[in-house]
């Protein structure tokens, strides 16, 4: 638990604290369902919400550098790892939540000076200086979203206006209530002035009778400009939910403005990444397809057949005139398997067999910890060569349908195929 410090604000005394994850809004109204805010998740699978943020765009998420950021370090390194950081649906409640519409991180933007420490004992608060994170999602969270930020001008007319403002955050309705879905609360924007962080990117709001808590953190202020809504601030301190109310502590949020520029060029050297990367991939895709294609012309396709994992290792083997095995082919894709198998095991390997007819081939399949062998069986190229004589086995198959006739007792059928053969009980009729 963080330390508290003393601000003095109007003749009021404020107790500010950077919010740890875990409570919300006290006193405020529930906002479940709110596209205004959202919580991250610590996996794809956890039913607990750890901070608050809210979208910018479909794939662009706005929260507090300290919610991301590991306690006590500096930026880049991140509490978890990137590859189990998820954000929920905006105003889920993520108790009962479908966790697959559960989105992943795959990009996390701070200021690269951003510092998580925080000992208000020795007069460091350096955690409250840049205090804002952009999350880049893997794909849109809500596809056409989007919402202005209001500008340095709108913020500052608000402030001098003393308008109210509007937060929300997940967690802890009561100092003992935790209900891990949205809740909102309205507090009067202030000016005041700290020499510790620079003005022009921060913002306070006053409270009583609500109050923001621990949990709150990088949660959303929105204030109204000329009747539109727009996104102000990210909330990286509080005074609520410490003593006994009625609470009339103080906020701090770090502006969003300022740090738009840095967001969007990050964004887009980001994006072009991505792009290159998923041109690549389809380029490789359709390599891919092509040679499948090919070695089904020339009768080299084989696949291993059965049900597998995603994400184990395949190759093709061959066997050696003095019995010892060989690769003959890595395993060149990946098709869907039999619709009969669980949706764990819903793939199976292929490659392409160049061997010569009669080869003695089997597949091995393994990870880390097992590895296991198909039974082998005996090649039969399924293409003539050129420089193969024609036969019966070799001739190339017709895909000429035939038709036949069928009969038992008096009963008559015809069907119609390109190897057509007459139903179980049925009997050929000869010509």
């Amino acid at each position: 638990m963080r330390l508290k410090i003393l601000i003095i604000l109007l003749g009021l005394t404020f107790t500010l604290y950077p919010s740890p994850p875990a409570q919300a809004v006290y006193g405020g109204i529930q906002a479940d369902g709110s596209p205004l805010v959202l919580t991250l998740q610590t996996n794809k699978n956890a039913r607990t919400s750890f901070c608050s943020m809210a979208l910018l765009t479909e794939r662009i998420v706005v929260t507090a550098a300290h919610c991301v950021i590991a306690d006590q370090d500096v930026a880049p390194n991140l509490r978890w790892n990137i590859s189990d950081i998820y954000v929920s649906q905006p105003g889920a409640d993520v108790t009962k939540d479908d966790v697959e519409t559960r989105v992943r991180v795959l990009k996390v933007v701070t200021r690269d000076d951003f510092i998580n420490t925080w000992k208000p004992e020795i007069g460091d608060r350096r955690t409250q200086i840049n205090d804002i994170a952009f999350l880049f999602l893997q794909k849109p969270l809500v596809k056409g979203y989007s919402i202005e930020v209001a500008t340095d001008q709108e913020v500052n007319s608000a402030i001098s206006k003393g308008e109210m403002v509007t937060h929300f955050g997940y967690g802890l309705q009561t100092t003992k209530i935790q209900s891990h879905s949205p809740w909102t609360t309205e507090l009067p924007l202030v000016d005041r002035q700290d020499n510790h962080l620079d003005k022009s990117k921060v913002i306070y709001s006053r409270e009583g009778p609500t109050a923001m808590c621990p949990g709150d953190s990088g949660g959303p202020w929105y204030i109204n400009v000329d009747g539109v809504m727009k996104i102000a601030a990210v909330l990286v301190a509080a005074s609520g939910c410490r003593g006994n109310p009625p609470y009339s502590g103080g906020t701090l949020g770090t502006r969003i403005a300022p740090y738009m520029s840095m967001a969007n060029s990050k964004w887009d050297e980001f994006f072009s990444n991505e792009t290159a990367i998923r041109a690549a991939e389809q380029l490789k895709i359709e390599k891919l397809e092509s040679l499948l294609k090919q070695a089904i012309t020339d009768g080299e396709y084989i696949a291993a057949g059965g049900c597998h994992v995603s994400g184990i290792n395949a190759e093709l083997q061959s066997q050696n005139q003095d019995g010892t095995w060989e690769i003959s082919s890595p395993t060149l894709g990946w098709i869907p398997s039999d619709p009969t198998c669980p949706k764990t095991h819903n793939v199976q390997p292929w490659a392409t067999a160049k061997v010569v007819d009669g080869a003695n081939l089997r597949w091995r399949i393994w990870n880390e910890s097992w590895e296991v062998y198909g039974e082998s069986f005996r090649w039969k190229n399924l293409v003539v060569s050129a420089t193969k004589p024609n036969s019966v086995d070799a001739a190339p198959k017709s895909n000429k349908k035939m038709t036949i006739t069928c009969t038992k007792g008096k009963l008559v059928k015809k069907v119609s195929a390109v190897k057509p053969k007459c139903p179980s009980g049925w009997k050929l009729k000869k010509k």
